[in-house]
């Protein structure tokens, strides 16, 4: 077996059967704290009374820099939250980079990079997730020199990894995520299969 496909195989099944373990831990605490620690009650009354838009989740990331060096990020996503406890989501990805070296024996380039993602998160507790995600990015490279070929691609990516929830308001949160790219080869747009993100969601 292609050890691509054996690393794939073995994280889905490690995502699959640690994550129900973990749904079914409850801290010892009165049960009005232990629906804060969860972020949300599960008792059945509650999840009858939710509609489809309260369940919505919507955030992502932006970034930006500029100077002799220019990156630009717009990362949107969209989640629908199954249960209290697991969502299910999609988003899209944008990435500019432009480089001025301001050297005439250096050519200066620009790169973009795009394309769709999809993720799994399931809560385990006190904040703390497990985040499961695929995406499939395309790339544009090109150097400011005419005499410089332009090149093209797409490269996937498989991520899994734990992420914390930090509460900002009633509904809103910062994301932190330590992911791990099983994907992750020479051609590559991630330098280390280890990635750090930063982002932030929402609910209606």
């Amino acid at each position: 077996m292609n050890l691509t496909v054996l690393r794939v195989v073995l994280f889905s099944l490690i995502f699959v059967s640690v994550s129900p373990l973990f749904s079914q831990t409850q801290p010892i605490e009165s049960d009005e704290q232990s629906s804060s620690v969860f972020e949300g009650n599960t008792d059945n009354s509650d999840n009858e009374r939710k509609t489809w838009k309260d369940r919505i989740v919507v955030g992502g990331s932006l970034g930006a820099q500029f100077g002799n060096s220019t990156y630009v990020e717009v990362s949107p996503i969209v989640g629908y939250k199954v249960t209290d406890m697991f969502t299910a989501g999609i988003g899209f990805s944008y990435q500019y980079y432009k480089v001025n070296y301001n050297v005439i024996t250096i050519d200066d380039y620009s790169m973009s990079v795009y394309g769709p993602r999809v993720f799994l998160q399931h809560d385990i507790i006190y904040g703390f997730f497990a985040h499961a995600e695929y995406e499939m990015m395309k790339y544009n490279f090109k150097y400011e020199d005419p005499l410089y070929d332009a090149y093209s691609g797409q490269v996937p990516a498989l991520f899994g990894g734990l992420g914390y929830n930090y509460a900002i308001g009633d509904k809103a949160k910062f994301q932190f995520m330590a992911l791990y790219d099983f994907l992750n080869g020479p051609n590559s747009l991630y330098y280390s299969p280890w990635v750090i993100r930063m982002g932030f969601s929402t609910g209606f």
